[in-house]
C-alpha cells in the first residue's frame, strides 16, 4: 500500500475522534427518549443537541480546511490559499444543504419504523443506530466540504483518494484516483477515504510521490474471509482468477438476478467487444455454471473473459479500458464543444473556476443549478421541460412549441428542487 502523508493520517485520526464523540453523544441522547413519546422527548432535548453537534462540525470543518496545507508542505511544495474557508457559514447547513435539527429528527423516523416491524426493543436500538450514523457521516462530509473548499482556494491543486481499510469494493476500485477540483468526491453513507491533496498535475506524478494507491494491493492484503467479506463469494473468486477488479465490482451496480445490465448499452465495454450477446453473466453464475458442468480454472477463465470480465490489458490498477484520463468535464462532450471544454482548460490553468459556471461544476453542484433553474421557470409561470425553454437557457434554437406549465410539471419540479437542495445536489449508494 502507498504511504499516506503524515499530516494525511492525523487528519483521519483527528476526524475518527470526533466521530466517536458524536456516536457518544447520540447514544447519550437516546438513552433519554422514552419508548412512548419518541418524538416528544427527542424534541425536548434537540436544541441541546444541536448546539454540541455544530461544536463537532465547527471543529471538523476547521481541520477540514487545514490540514490541506500540511499535507502539500509534507510533499515538499506549499501553494497559498486565495481566501480562506468561511467556517462558520460551512456549517449553518448539513453537508447535504439541509437543516441539522430535521437531519437529526430522522432518526426517531427510524425508531417507529423499525418498532412496527420489529417491536420496541429492536426499534428504540434501530433509532439509536439511525441517531450514531447520522452524526458520524454528518462530521465525515463536514470536514471532507470543508477540505473541498479549501482545495479550489488552492491555484493547480487536485487530489488523490486515499483508502482507510477496512474499505469496501466501490471504494477500493476508486483508490489512488487523481481528481481535479471539478471532480466530485463519490461516496456512500459512512465511507471514511480522505483527500490527499496535491500539486501533481499528472497521474505518473502523483504515482512518482507515493501517492497512488493500487487496488489490487488492497485486495491482496486482505485474507480469504475479508475479501469474500468486502467484496463477494464469487467476486473475490473472480478477481483472484484474473478478472477486472473494476469490472467485478461495476457488475454488482446493474444486477438483476444472475445477470448484469452494467456494460451493456450500445457504449458499454461489454457490448462493444460482445456484440452477439444480448445478457451479460454476473460471476456467481459464471461459476455455478462452471461446476455444474465440469469445467477446469482455465475454461471459468473462458467464461470471466467472454462476459468481460478478464481484460486483454489485464488488471490494471488504473483500468484496463480507459485508464485514468482527464476530459473536459460533463458538459464538454470529449473536447468537441469549444465555450465547455475551454472553461475547464482555463479553469485549471489557473487553479480557480467561476463561481456559477456550469461548465465548471462539479455533477452535484449542476444537479442543484439545473433543478434551481426549473424552479425559476416555474415561478415565472413557464414550462422548464421544453426546447423553448432550453432556448432560453442555452440559445439554441427551439424546435417545438413552448408547451404550457401545467400543476403536474409544477409539482414535479418543486419536488426536483426540494430533494436535491435537500441532498446538495449528492447521489448516495447502498
Amino acid at each position: 500500500m502507498a504511504d499516506i502523508p503524515r499530516p494525511a493520517v492525523e487528519h483521519y485520526e483527528l476526524i475518527l475522534v470526533l466521530q466517536a464523540d458524536a456516536i457518544g453523544l447520540a447514544r447519550q441522547t437516546w438513552r433519554n427518549v422514552a419508548p412512548n413519546a419518541i418524538d416528544a422527548s427527542f424534541q425536548a432535548q434537540l436544541p441541546s443537541l444541536v448546539r454540541e453537534v455544530q461544536d463537532l462540525r465547527w471543529a471538523a470543518a476547521l481541520e477540514g480546511s487545514a490540514y490541506g496545507a500540511f499535507t502539500l508542505a509534507d510533499q515538499g511544495t506549499y501553494v497559498p490559499p486565495s481566501d480562506f474557508t468561511d467556517i462558520d457559514g460551512l456549517i449553518m447547513a448539513t453537508p447535504n444543504n439541509g437543516v441539522v435539527a430535521d437531519e437529526l429528527s430522522v432518526s426517531t423516523i427510524r425508531a417507529k419504523q423499525a418498532i412496527t416491524r420489529s417491536g420496541t426493543t429492536q426499534g428504540m436500538l434501530a433509532g439509536r443506530d439511525a441517531l450514531a450514523g447520522i452524526l458520524a457521516t454528518m462530521i465525515a462530509d463536514t470536514a471532507r466540504q470543508a477540505s473541498g473548499v479549501d482545495l479550489v482556494t488552492r491555484s493547480g491543486i487536485g487530489y488523490v483518494r486515499m483508502l482507510n481499510p477496512p474499505s469496501c469494493g466501490r471504494c477500493a476500485t476508486l483508490a489512488g484516483r487523481f481528481y481535479r477540483w471539478n471532480q466530485g468526491f463519490a461516496r456512500h453513507p459512512r465511507c471514511d477515504c480522505v483527500h490527499v491533496q496535491t500539486e501533481t498535475k499528472s497521474v505518473d506524478g502523483a504515482k512518482a510521490e507515493g501517492l497512488i494507491d493500487d487496488p489490487y494491493e488492497y485486495f491482496e492484503s486482505l485474507s480469504d474471509a475479508e475479501q469474500v467479506q468486502r467484496f463477494g463469494k464469487y467476486e473475490s473468486q473472480a478477481i483472484r482468477d484474473g478478472a477486472d477488479i473494476f469490472q467485478v465490482v461495476n457488475a454488482r451496480r446493474g444486477r438483476k438476478g444472475m445477470y448484469t445490465t452494467e456494460g451493456t448499452t450500445k457504449r458499454g465495454a461489454f457490448r462493444r467487444a460482445n456484440q452477439k450477446f444480448s445478457k451479460r453473466a454476473t460471476p456467481e453464475l459464471i461459476y455455478r455454471n462452471a461446476e455444474k458442468w465440469g469445467l477446469d480454472r482455465e475454461g471459468t477463465r473462458a467464461l470471466l473473459r467472454t462476459n468481460g470480465y478478464i481484460l486483454p490489458g489485464g488488471q490494471n490498477p488504473r483500468g484496463s479500458i480507459r485508464g485514468q484520463v482527464e476530459g473536459y468535464g460533463q458538459m464538454g462532450a470529449g473536447g468537441m464543444r469549444r465555450k465547455a471544454s475551454q472553461a475547464v482548460i482555463d479553469a485549471r490553468l489557473s487553479g480557480v473556476r467561476q463561481p456559477g459556471n456550469l461548465y465548471t461544476m462539479t455533477a452535484a453542484e449542476r444537479r442543484v443549478a439545473d433543478a434551481e433553474w426549473a424552479w425559476r421557470e416555474v415561478q415565472l409561470g413557464r414550462n422548464p421541460w421544453t426546447s423553448a425553454a432550453t432556448e432560453r437557457r442555452w440559445g439554441r434554437p427551439a424546435i417545438s412549441p413552448d408547451y404550457p406549465l401545467t400543476p403536474d410539471i409544477a409539482a414535479s419540479v418543486e419536488a426536483s428542487y426540494r430533494y436535491w437542495l435537500a441532498r446538495g445536489g449528492q447521489i448516495y449508494t447502498r
